[in-house]
């Protein structure tokens, strides 16, 4: 058996989703918003906001803009929602962000080290956790 090709990796579709219970959401039932992976452009983005000396404001909105999408993987919100999010329970929106990270490998289960924890150390601001809570 050979290895993967370079057209079988780009051709891939390797971007999963998982579901988050967000019932102070809910609508017509539905109490459910899905996460995906992030990409590398994505971490790439989001990585020099974790860091920041806003309380984790801008790096949870960021994971959530990145994270959030329909049942396909596609995002459902982009820059332009930025303001419209910036309104919103911050609690929800940091718990949404929270499992979008975890789900992305960058925040532990309980009980273990936050691998996040190396994005604080290796970014170029230091004054605040990669993970948002914990």
């Amino acid at each position: 058996m050979g290895a993967l090709t370079r057209a079988a990796i780009l051709a891939a579709n390797d971007m999963r989703v998982e579901r988050v219970p967000v019932p102070e959401w809910a609508e017509n039932g539905v109490t459910e918003v899905c996460v995906r992976r992030l990409s590398v452009e994505d971490f790439k983005r989001i990585v020099p906001t974790a860091a920041t000396t806003d309380g984790g404001v801008e790096f949870a909105l960021r994971v959530f803009l990145a994270t959030v999408c329909d049942e396909t993987g596609a995002r459902l919100f982009g820059e332009d929602d930025r303001a419209a999010l910036l309104e919103k329970d911050f609690v929800v929106l940091r718990r949404v962000a929270d499992v979008a990270l975890q789900f992305n490998g960058l925040k532990a289960q309980e009980g273990e080290a936050d691998v996040g924890e190396g994005l604080k150390k290796n970014s170029p601001a230091t004054s605040s956790a990669a993970s948002l809570s914990g």
